[in-house]
C-alpha cells in the first residue's frame, strides 16, 4: 500500500476453471491418460485485464503458469501477477484507519451472455498469505474486494507518544525561572521539534485528500500551542528586562542626588563666617569677619570641622528622597504570575485537545 500514490499492489495467483470440449479426449484411446500438462499458450484462454489498474491493463501475460486439462475437457489455469491497483483511501483517522481496495477484473472481447464469472467460495484464499509489516488483512468477498486495517503500533511509539510528550514538554517553559536564561530557547526547540514531527507525518500522506487526516490537524493545533507558549514565555522575559533597564536607570539617579548633596554641604562649609562683638568702651555691636578678637563672640554658621564630617553622610542633613522601586517589584510579580497562569491555561487546553484526538479516533 503507498499512501502517497493511493495505490494498492497485490501479488498472487488467480484460480480459473473452464470446460473446453475442444481438448477433450478418451482416456482408453489414450493409454489411461486423465489428465495432462500443457503451456497456456497452445490452448484457448481468455483474455483478463484490470479495470483500475496504474500499470499495464492486460494480465497473466506469461505463458509458462500451471495449466491442467482433464479428458473431460475441463481446464484449470492458475495463472500470477503483480496486481496493481488503484484504492481511494480515506486517511481521517490515521494511523488507526481502515481502508477497502478492491480488484476490478474483466474478460476483453466476450458480451456476458457468453462468459460470465462465478467463484466456488466465499472469498480469497489466504493459505499462503504472508504476513505484511503495515498492514493486514480484516476480510474478503465475491468482488475480491480486500479490507485493510493498518496496524498503528508502529506510528504510535515512532510519532504519536513522540508528539504527545513533546508538547507536554513544552509547557513546562513556564517553570523555568527567567534567571535561567534559558526560558525562550527552550520553548523554540520543543517548537522546532514539532515541526519535524509535522514533516515527517506530512511525507507518509498523499498530498491531495478528500478529507484532513486528524493526525494533521491535531498535529497543527499543538504546533499553535507551542507558538503560543513561546510568545508568553517571551513577554515574561520582556518584563523582567524591563525591571533591570529601569533599576540600571533609578541606581544613575540616585548617584546624581547623592553628588548634588555634598556638593551643597561643602558651599556651606567654605562660606565666610559671621561674628558679632560687643565693645565695652562704646557699648556697640560690631561685625567682624576675623575671630581672632579676645572680645566675646557668637557665632551663627556652623564649624568647618562638623561640615566636614557631614559630606560623609549627606542623608543625615538631607533625608533621601523615596524612589519608586515599588514598580520594579511588580513587574516582576506580573511576570510571576503570568508564569503561573499560563501554566495552568495551557495544561487545561493541552489536555483537551489531546482528549478530543482520542475520542475522535475511537468513534467509528
Amino acid at each position: 500500500m503507498d499512501d502517497k500514490r493511493q495505490e494498492f499492489v497485490t501479488n498472487g495467483f488467480l484460480g480459473l476453471e473452464w470446460t473446453d470440449e475442444i481438448v477433450a479426449w478418451d482416456p482408453a484411446a489414450y493409454n489411461n491418460i486423465y489428465m495432462i500438462h500443457i503451456n497456456p499458450k497452445d490452448i484457448w484462454r481468455p483474455r483478463m485485464i484490470l479495470l483500475n489498474t496504474l500499470d499495464a491493463r492486460d494480465l497473466f501475460d506469461d505463458d509458462y503458469s500451471p495449466t491442467f486439462i482433464v479428458f473431460d475437457g475441463s481446464v484449470s489455469w492458475f495463472p500470477g501477477s503483480l496486481f496493481p491497483a488503484s484504492c481511494k483511501l480515506n486517511l481521517e483517522k490515521f494511523p488507526f484507519d481502515r481502508q477497502n481496495c478492491s480488484l476490478s477484473m474483466l474478460a476483453m472481447g466476450w458480451f456476458n451472455t457468453e462468459l460470465n464469472f462465478y467463484t466456488d467460495s466465499g472469498g480469497v484464499e489466504l493459505d499462503n498469505f504472508v504476513v505484511n509489516g503495515e498492514w493486514e488483512i480484516i476480510s474478503t468477498n465475491l468482488t475480491v474486494q480486500f479490507i485493510l486495517q493498518r496496524r498503528s503500533g508502529f506510528f504510535i511509539l515512532n510519532i504519536v507518544m513522540p508528539v504527545v510528550l513533546l508538547s507536554f514538554l513544552n509547557i513546562i517553559v513556564f517553570l523555568i525561572p527567567v534567571d535561567s536564561g534559558e526560558k525562550i530557547s527552550y520553548g523554540i526547540t520543543v517548537l522546532l521539534a514539532l515541526a519535524v514531527f509535522m514533516s515527517i507525518v506530512s511525507d507518509m500522506l498523499p498530498r491531495s485528500s478528500d478529507v484532513v487526516p486528524l493526525v494533521t490537524i491535531y498535529l497543527f493545533v499543538l504546533l499553535i500551542i507551542s507558538v503560543l507558549t513561546v510568545l508568553v514565555a517571551i513577554i515574561i522575559v520582556w518584563l523582567h528586562h524591563k525591571d533591570e533597564k529601569e533599576s540600571k536607570r533609578q541606581k544613575v539617579s540616585t548617584s546624581y542626588k547623592n553628588l548634588f548633596k555634598k556638593v551643597r554641604l561643602l558651599n556651606r562649609a567654605t562660606a565666610p563666617l559671621t561674628t558679632v562683638s560687643v565693645n565695652p568702651a562704646t557699648g556697640h555691636q560690631d561685625q567682624d569677619l576675623d575671630n581672632d578678637d579676645q572680645s566675646t563672640s557668637i557665632s551663627k554658621g556652623p564649624s568647618l570641622l562638623s561640615a566636614v564630617k557631614k559630606l560623609s553622610n549627606p542623608d543625615k542633613v538631607f533625608p533621601p528622597v523615596p524612589e519608586e522601586g515599588h514598580r520594579i517589584n511588580r513587574y516582576r510579580l506580573i511576570g510571576r504570575y503570568l508564569d503561573s497562569i499560563a501554566f495552568i491555561v495551557f495544561i487545561f487546553l493541552w489536555g483537551a485537545v489531546t482528549l478530543g484526538f482520542t475520542l475522535a479516533l475511537s468513534t467509528e
